[in-house]
């Protein structure tokens, strides 16, 4: 998965002072909740931040590949090794030739069609933006895998509640969501030799609407939604050097609600923490969240649980794999988190 770019509030107390002998005031009840209240604000505020940081991460993402390098709805290769700094999503292979981008299932399945790949390892990769690893197709999968895998192989991918006709050569692949991001590695040893062999068979991958495969193409062609989720505020997500301090902004979770509005939520664990703990810090149950409708005490609650829930990431990012002797290897939950959303956030570091 894929992913670094992601102060001090004093709250002021008016203490007022009776002086009244005789007076009872029965507030030790109203107090005591309003005291509660403000608990599991704090409490829900920091549990939120920390779920989001690994969507605002996808985000991010998406606003990158999809909007700035032109990737929405068609795939941009790669034509070389990627080079330090080059970042597709997560830490790139050295032996591989990458291709990525988003598709947006929102008005029509999209059709995948690869070419003959014999024995030469790819896998082309699908995740959600809530970094679900949902599919991948390939002749690098470990374990077994469909001989078709090995090429030519075509596909079609479906977005929530689709229900219309799939021709009878095309295999049905189900989206989670309606955003698809896409990572495809072509693995090759010397780019001199094969090099324009590998870029043969990124041109001959094809990506194209189904109405249009109804009609007969067989080229990729990009056709781009009418809405779309807009490109993503310039807020930190993860950045070398960076601590919960930088993370105090509050267009923070407004990014966060973007995503769930526009795709919402397609996991029982991720639609259960919408309504039991988004809810509590002002998201209705469609996602729409309005900072600016919160009291300032509230306000400076959430910017300061995004500080504190960051650093418990940043804390938490050099112990989230599996320990064999002094190396750290991947958690087998990386992308299939159920409701980890701290190793979700921690995986979407880069």
């Amino acid at each position: 998965s894929t992913m670094r770019l992601l102060g001090v509030w004093k709250q002021s107390w008016i203490v007022v002072t009776l002086f009244a002998a005789t007076a009872i005031l029965p507030t030790s009840a109203p107090l005591a909740n309003a005291q509660q209240a403000n608990s599991d604000f704090k409490l829900a505020a920091e549990k939120s931040y920390v779920y989001g940081l690994g969507i605002v991460a996808m985000y991010r993402y998406y606003s990158g590949m999809a909007l700035q390098e032109g990737g929405l709805n068609q795939l941009v290769h790669s034509r070389s090794f990627l080079k330090p700094g080059d970042k597709p999503g997560g830490e790139p292979n050295v032996d591989t030739y990458y291709s990525y981008g988003w598709f947006d299932l929102s008005e029509e399945p999209m059709v995948v069609s690869l070419p003959d790949f014999g024995d030469r390892y790819y896998v082309y990769q699908m995740n959600d933006i809530y970094g679900r690893n949902f599919h991948n197709v390939g002749n690098g999968l470990s374990g077994n895998f469909p001989e078709a895998y090995k090429g030519p192989y075509t596909f079609v991918l479906t977005p929530p509640g689709w229900t219309g006709e799939i021709p009878k050569e095309l295999d049905e692949i189900k989206s989670p969501g309606k955003l698809v991001n896409v990572l495809y590695r072509i693995r090759l040893s010397d780019e001199s030799e094969e090099g324009d062999e590998v870029h043969r068979l990124q041109d001959e991958s094809l990506s194209l609407p189904l109405s249009a495969w109804l009609k007969g193409e067989r080229n990729s062609i990009c056709v781009k939604p009418k809405s779309q989720l807009g490109p993503m505020e310039n807020v930190l997500v993860f950045k070398d050097g960076a601590t919960g301090k930088d993370q105090r902004s509050p267009d923070y979770f407004a990014q966060l609600s973007k995503v769930l509005a526009y795709d919402p939520p397609n996991t029982p664990a991720d639609q259960e923490f919408l309504a039991n703990t988004l809810s509590k810090i002002g998201f209705d149950a469609n996602g729409h969240f309005d900072f600016d409708s919160l009291s300032d005490a509230e306000q400076a609650a959430l910017l300061d649980a995004q500080e504190s829930g960051h650093d418990s990431v940043l804390a938490f990012i050099p112990n989230r794999g599996i320990k064999v002797g002094t190396a750290v290897f991947t958690s087998e939950h990386a992308g299939d988190y159920g409701s980890d959303w701290r190793l979700r956030a921690a995986n979407c570091d880069h």
